[in-house]
């Protein structure tokens, strides 16, 4: 069987060199990617051409790419800016005392910035904090600018040898990172405003977990093919 994975991952490979569309391939090469995460195949001579075509056809779809650690620092310092903001709401009250009303107005506008520059940078950090710990690697970081985010671009093979416990870590900590952050943030200025945050975030979401989309989509379909592992273990 694996012998047949890799002549259909050489026959894709081969139509790509040739100029086919990757849109063509795109359905076939999915396929064989939960087979072999069904099958938990981890031979270097799949998962290498299966890593490369992978990250063909996300140079495809994303050709602007930029280097992990710009994104990483950049990343890093959107959390610090956003710790100077909220960190800063607690000196506006001894010095603006003599604003009225518009101390409170600064104060929780401070809050909202520090808050948004945290929850900006802090979702990709924390995938990448997720695939350090687990041994997922990542290529490159991405604008998606039909939806407005940042999105890393996963180390394929090293996804792939990763377990399904691993890649679900990997799945859930961006999210995890980012209805956890209002609630961080209450516990440490103790403003309510942020549990009006945090209930906001996490009815959101629901909507996407509900339709199973982006980080949490993946989290499902690991959750189904691990199932599916299991019981091709017990057949």
């Amino acid at each position: 069987m694996s012998l047949n994975v890799l002549e259909e991952v050489k026959t894709i490979k081969e139509r790509l060199d040739k100029g086919f569309d990757y849109k063509e391939e795109k359905k076939k090469f999915f396929q064989i990617v939960d087979f072999i995460k069904v099958n938990e195949i981890k031979n270097d001579d799949i998962l290498d051409p299966v890593s490369e075509i992978r990250y063909k056809m996300a140079s495809t779809w994303r050709p602007n790419q930029y280097s992990v650690r710009s994104g990483v620092s950049l990343w890093i310092s959107l959390v610090i800016l956003g710790c100077f903001f909220i960190a800063f709401t607690f000196i506006i009250p001894d010095i603006f005392s003599n604003l009225g009303i518009w101390k409170t107005v600064l104060n929780i506008s401070s809050l909202i910035i520090g808050w948004l520059s945290i929850n900006i940078g802090i979702h990709n950090l924390g995938h990448f904090i997720a695939g350090k710990l687990v041994g997922i690697h990542f290529n490159s970081w991405v604008i998606r600018s039909s939806v407005f985010q940042w999105a890393l671009m996963i180390e394929y093979k090293s996804y792939l040898k990763a377990s399904f416990r691993k890649r679900q870590i990997l799945h859930i900590s961006g999210p995890a990172c980012t209805l956890g952050a209002p609630l961080i943030i209450y516990m440490v200025t103790l403003n309510p405003i942020m549990i009006g945050v945090g209930i906001y975030m996490i009815i959101g979401s629901i909507p996407v977990i509900v339709m199973k989309k982006w980080d949490y989509g993946r989290i499902f379909k690991e959750r189904k093919l691990k199932q599916q592992n299991r019981r091709l273990k017990f057949q």
